[in-house]
């Protein structure tokens, strides 16, 4: 779900140089061409995300397989077709366990806005209610999909949704290592991401009131994203392996 994240987000921020470069090089008062223009650059750099995130997303099906197999060897990329396959039925797994995970809390907040147009106090006391069970739901889609993930890389497509031999996986260990890889990633992303962030940041408000770093700032952005999505791939992996071992271990495989 990770590389999912990471992939999406490194579109939206490819999308936002484009736009920038646009915004800062283009003194044109035509918007509707402008318009165009960002929308066609965003969904250029959309659709090759999506795509790199399917083969991505499969190569960490076939990390899960290969340790749960006991292979300490980064598996090969090789059967590109199988890779695309793959990766795109591990995307559809997971958007379909989040619609069975979520659409409870979702339905009950369209209710809640019902409710409060008729009794707002009752509304209102309804939506606090809901969030709360949005966020449990959320918690608990968070550690059934780590485990279902691993499950499908051994069992194929349905081992999304074994729901009764999956939860029975979860216990007070696996809540507390999903918890320490956690906080494994949010010390990382402090000491990489957000200083890199900071940096982009620094330079697009420099970039507003001065053209002539409008190329340093992309070039920077771009390297940045690459960073950025290179530490993310890695944590991905050390996520992965980590609840593949603890898989492996609760399955009692050799």
């Amino acid at each position: 779900m990770l590389g999912l994240i990471s992939a999406i987000v490194g579109a939206m921020s490819g999308a936002s140089v484009g736009f920038m470069q646009l915004f800062i090089e283009r003194n044109s008062h035509d918007i509707f061409h402008f318009i165009m223009s960002f929308i066609e650059s965003f969904w250029i750099i959309f659709v090759i995300w999506v795509i790199a995130s399917i083969f991505i997303s499969s190569y960490y099906v076939r990390v899960m397989k290969t340790t749960v197999e006991g292979l300490n060897k980064a598996p090969d990329w090789d059967k590109i077709d199988d890779l695309f396959i793959k990766g795109l039925c591990y995307i559809i797994g997971l958007i379909l366990l989040a619609f069975i995970f979520l659409i409870i809390p979702i339905a009950l907040y369209l209710f809640s806005s019902i409710l409060a147009s008729i009794n707002e106090t009752a509304g209102l006391i309804f939506i606090l209610l809901t969030t709360l069970f949005f966020i449990l739901s959320i918690i608990i889609l968070w550690f059934y999909s780590k485990l279902a993930e691993v499950n499908y890389s051994v069992r194929g497509f349905l081992g999304f949704f074994e729901f009764g031999k999956i939860f029975e996986m979860i216990s007070l260990k696996y809540i507390i290592l999903l918890i320490v890889i956690a906080i494994i990633e949010l010390v990382i992303s402090l000491i990489v991401v957000v200083p890199l962030d900071t940096i982009g940041t620094f330079l697009l408000v420099l970039a507003y009131t001065n053209k002539n770093i409008t190329a340093l700032y992309i070039a920077i952005k771009n390297i940045v994203l690459c960073v950025i999505n290179i530490c993310n791939f890695y944590l991905a992996v050390f996520s992965i392996r980590a609840v593949a071992l603890y898989y492996k271990d609760r399955k009692g495989i050799e």
